[in-house]
């Protein structure tokens, strides 16, 4: 047995093997019970009561065990036990640190495994919200607040939507629960600015400077087109309590909008009037310059309008079937600035005059509808060669001339290729 041996002590010729511990070498806590009397000795308990059990000092072997006084090596054997108790000790310290350490590493792993699980989400969500404005980020956070105070960037975006439709900005608002002003809140946002006829809106033009200012004139996100273009209003009177003005009885107003050339996915109205002059254009130009915007083109149908004011600034003029002048000069810069015909607005043009005149080739030859209705006629008897012509597109009256959509069904290749001239075709 390991406790006689650290004992250094002899026990004659018995075998070591028989002999047992006496059970008062062992602490109470070395015991533990099961039942109400019986109890057995713990599976790691060590013998460390070392006090000499017998008078004689000589080994007593009893049925309970062994017992073994120490005498002159009491202290060595004390020291010895207790070595070996703090050794054992420190072997079953070592394993549980092991363990302990085992599901550290693992636990680590798990919160890694998380952390990158909870930044991909983090990335994700930060590109979802990147979509939202400001506001539209506080109500998201706040979902059961009755009140927030909108930002410009919130009202611009819910005006942008309403305008395109109402019934959309309800859909958006109301059944996708998307957080969006209110209209009560769009329409008093709307008062606030102050838009009169023939004057620039100051608002627009504070918005074109907080986002073009710091860009250089030489770059294409800064060049943009002035539109001209007319349109018709509701010639009823209004009054305006604010300006404290009686507005109405025109039947059309001319609008004036910039867009951008190279980046179009933003254009903005100026200003309205009832009247068009040249001095208004060459405010508005002046105006986009000192905000960041440098003007290159201007665009505007041929209505008789815009026909004079392009003789006012000297443009348009036709010598022997050939224009001379399409442009004329930035009032800052002095650069040219061109003026381009709505493209629409010619093909419509072109349309009117086959079909209520003609329109005499380089050669002589002339196209008119005679050809087109005998067409049309053609194939109301016999069979139907082009099914997009039919008999409405050759009497187009009222609003149905608006309609840009009739020139490619009565000049495609199906129409001008039963025309009896040939050179139609390479016209059109």
């Amino acid at each position: 047995m390991q406790f006689v041996e650290l004992s250094g002590e002899t026990v004659g010729s018995r075998k070591v093997d028989n002999f047992g511990v006496c059970s008062k070498h062992f602490k109470i806590d070395d015991y533990e019970r099961y039942g109400v009397r019986d109890q057995r000795l713990r599976k790691n308990a060590v013998p460390s009561v070392l006090k000499s059990l017998d008078k004689d000092n000589e080994i007593n072997s009893e049925s309970n065990g062994l017992c073994i006084e120490v005498d002159s090596h009491s202290q060595t054997f004390s020291l010895k036990a207790e070595s070996y108790m703090w050794e054992r000790k420190y072997h079953e310290e070592l394993r549980h640190k092991t363990e302990l350490q085992n599901r550290l590493d693992k636990l680590q792993k798990q919160i890694a495994a998380s952390n990158d699980r909870e930044k991909a989400t983090s990335e994700k969500l930060n590109g979802i919200l990147s979509r939202f404005s400001p506001g539209q980020k506080k109500m998201l956070e706040a979902p059961h607040k009755s009140y927030i105070h909108w930002e410009n960037e919130d009202i611009i975006k819910g005006l942008s939507l309403y305008s395109i439709s109402p019934k959309a900005y309800e859909l958006v608002q109301k059944s996708w629960n998307i957080p969006l002003p209110s209209i009560p809140t769009l329409k008093r946002h709307l008062a606030k600015f102050p838009i009169v006829p023939d004057k620039p809106f100051p608002a627009v033009f504070k918005m074109l400077n907080t986002k073009f200012i710091n860009e250089q004139f030489n770059n294409l996100k800064t060049q943009c087109i002035l539109a001209v273009d007319e349109v018709y209003i509701d010639h009823k009177f209004c009054y305006d309590p604010k300006l404290d003005q009686v507005f109405g009885g025109e039947k059309n107003a001319t609008v004036y909008a910039a867009r951008g050339l190279f980046n179009p996915n933003w254009k903005m109205p100026l200003m309205y009037s009832f009247t068009q002059q040249t001095s208004q254009i060459s405010e508005l130009i002046e105006l986009l310059y000192e905000n960041g915007l440098n003007v290159v083109g201007c665009v505007s149908d041929n209505g008789p309008k815009n026909q004079k004011m392009w003789r006012q600034l000297q443009i348009g003029n036709v010598e022997k079937g050939v224009v001379k002048n399409i442009s004329f000069r930035h009032p800052v810069t002095g650069n040219n600035i061109f003026w381009f015909p709505d493209f629409p607005h010619l093909l419509k043009l072109l349309r009117d005059h086959v079909l209520e005149g003609f329109i005499t080739l380089e050669s002589g030859a002339v196209i008119d509808k005679s050809w087109i209705k005998e067409l049309v006629d053609m194939q109301m008897k016999e069979m139907k060669l082009t099914h997009k012509l039919g008999q409405k597109h050759v009497n187009i009256r009222g609003q149905l001339k608006q309609n840009v959509r009739s020139f490619p069904d009565i000049f495609s290749f199906y129409g001008n290729c039963y025309s009896d001239t040939p050179e139609a075709p390479i016209f059109i």
